[in-house]
């Protein structure tokens, strides 16, 4: 009976010991258990400004691609196009006889925040994937503010966001500036140059490639076609101007 007893202590200390482990195994994870919230909410905020890198790469291809900008006026008498490698989009025509209709920088900038305002939600899927995770997001409208310096185009977007999950909490409204190396100002002013000067002589003096650059002109159903090409942009596409004179 003695050694029974014995044996008995001896288990019941053994499970005491097992649950004491347990216990503070499961206490010992519980950083583990929290910290992938706050990476996820790192990543959050990265995602957002990888769709504002991705957009607004997209935005500046577009509009350059027509002129100048997303929604071509109806007085441009655009030119339908669809390409292979572009898809379908429009050339505006910047002079038609004696009417001009150049987008100065305040518009164009202004076109780009109206691509954001149309088409920022496709590339976040209003943050699906992190609503699976469990995190609530919510945000407000879009807003971008581009500017053109020499070199590079720079985005800063206003885009309030607060994301909880549990405990955890984000929220953000302004973004780092996001910078795309397209020269676009210097590619605009060149295409004010050359479009003037082929509105009122009707031709230009080939060859026209210099300095990384490359103007073509073909012609469209009593049109003439201008695409301007800043080779130096060496992205997957070079960056692209087209303008239309008639």
């Amino acid at each position: 009976m003695h050694k029974k007893g014995q044996v008995t202590v001896f288990v019941v200390v053994g499970l005491i010991v097992l649950i004491i482990v347990a216990l503070m195994l499961v206490f010992l994870q519980k950083p583990a258990i929290t910290q992938p919230e706050s990476v996820q909410s790192n990543d959050i905020k990265e995602f957002t400004e990888n769709c504002v890198d991705e957009v607004g790469r997209d935005a500046l291809f577009m509009i350059g691609l027509q002129g100048g900008y997303y929604n071509v006026p109806t007085e441009t008498e655009p030119i339908q196009r669809n390409d292979p490698e572009y898809g379908d989009f429009q050339i505006p025509h910047w002079y038609i006889i004696d009417e001009q209709y150049l987008p100065d920088f305040e518009d164009i900038a202004e076109q780009v925040n109206l691509y954001f305002k149309d088409n920022f939600a496709k590339c976040t899927q209003n943050y699906q994937t992190f609503e699976v995770d469990g995190w609530l997001v919510s945000t407000d409208e879009i807003n971008i503010e581009t500017q053109f310096p020499s070199e590079e185009t720079i985005l800063i977007a206003t885009y309030p966001l607060k994301a909880t999950k549990g405990t955890s909490e984000v929220s953000f409204e302004t973004l780092k500036p996001i910078r795309i190396p397209w020269d676009v100002k210097n590619t605009v002013e060149w295409a004010y140059e050359k479009t003037a000067q082929y509105s009122v002589e009707g031709s230009l003096t080939f060859p026209q490639a210099t300095d990384n650059r490359l103007l073509q002109i073909f012609p469209s159903k009593g049109s003439w076609i201008l695409t301007f090409i800043n080779e130096k942009d060496d992205m997957e596409k070079k960056y692209v101007w087209k303008t239309a004179v008639r």
